[in-house]
């Protein structure tokens, strides 16, 4: 794994993933939600109008998503799900205020270490990560270092078990990897918890973001 190539295509992944949220977004805009200064968004819009996943508007109104960009997500969303619902998992498995999730296809993920999505999901703003293994639908384990081995022992709060059914709703995967990011707001949750995710993402998939 290139950490250099793997921040690169998160920054990138993070910063195209804002328009989806908003019709259109300029320099200054997308700085303000990304945390980063509008000359560091110059050539992050630069990079997405050469790959053809935006496409500018008018120097007024910025940048919107373009049908190859839409395409580009639309295959992200097949392996990972990215929660709009707001859930709380309480003071004993997270550390921030606002819990925000990422739910990903477990069959093609051979091998993840929580720690380092735990230091990705820093890196973007929360203040932490905690990250669960759902077998079944009434199946869950804490993943406390690595997958694989899974830990012995299962996840037995009823109330974690709960949320996680919650934001597991209506996925079709048979096994699931839900990354929960904590954060001050929901939005910092929400942005390391899709960056930890984004690490687990096959090659081909970050290769279409990359310089």
């Amino acid at each position: 794994m290139s950490l250099k190539s793997d921040h690169s295509f998160i920054e990138h992944y993070l910063s195209l993933h804002q328009f989806t949220r908003y019709q259109n977004l300029g320099r200054y805009r997308l700085a303000q939600h990304l945390g980063l200064t509008k000359d560091q968004t110059r050539p992050i819009i630069h990079h997405l109008v050469d790959k053809k996943l935006i496409k500018k508007i008018s120097r007024r109104e910025g940048h919107t998503l373009s049908q190859e960009g839409a395409d580009y997500l639309a295959k992200c969303e097949e392996i990972m799900h990215i929660s709009p619902i707001h859930v709380s998992f309480g003071a004993n498995f997270t550390v921030g205020s606002k819990d925000a999730v990422v739910c990903l296809e477990a069959t093609g993920i051979d091998y993840l270490n929580t720690v380092v999505l735990r230091d990705e999901a820093l890196l973007a703003g929360s203040k932490g990560c905690t990250v669960f293994f759902q077998e079944a639908r009434d199946k869950f384990y804490l993943l406390n270092v690595i997958y694989p081995p899974l830990p012995t022992s299962p996840l037995t709060s009823r109330k974690v078990k709960q949320r996680i059914q919650k934001v597991t709703q209506g996925l079709s995967w048979g096994k699931i990897v839900v990354i929960v990011g904590t954060a001050e707001s929901f939005s910092l949750a929400q942005k390391g918890a899709i960056a930890a995710g984004l690490l687990l993402f096959p090659e081909a998939l970050k290769n279409v973001l990359l310089p």
